[in-house]
């Protein structure tokens, strides 16, 4: 089964694998950084992802899907303070994220 195979079933295990596995290869990629966070919040476990969103924005600080993704796992889990405030979104910002989605 492929990536695209494992994320449409929903095996969110075998995915984050493949994704750190890539990672192996492009330890520099915030990208890829900020899809294994997505697919470890996905599978319910948001508290480990935080990490990997903030290696993406260490990696690229104007990372918005990056950004929002962290704010959700932080509402998630009830962690008020931890979001990156709503200030640092310009509206620009904003428009980039949904032109450029995960």
């Amino acid at each position: 089964m492929n990536l695209t195979g494992c994320l449409f079933e929903q095996d969110y295990d075998k995915a984050r694998d493949c994704f750190q596995t890539a990672l192996a290869v492009r330890p520099d990629d915030p990208q890829l950084y900020n899809r294994v966070g997505a697919t470890l919040a996905n599978n319910g476990r948001a508290q480990e992802a935080l990490d990997y969103y903030y290696r993406a924005l260490e990696l690229n600080p104007s990372y918005i899907r990056a950004r929002f993704n962290l704010g959700i796992s932080c509402i998630n889990l009830k962690v008020w303070l931890e979001p990156i405030s709503v200030a640092s979104f310009s509206e620009s910002n904003l428009h980039l994220m949904y032109r450029n989605p995960l």
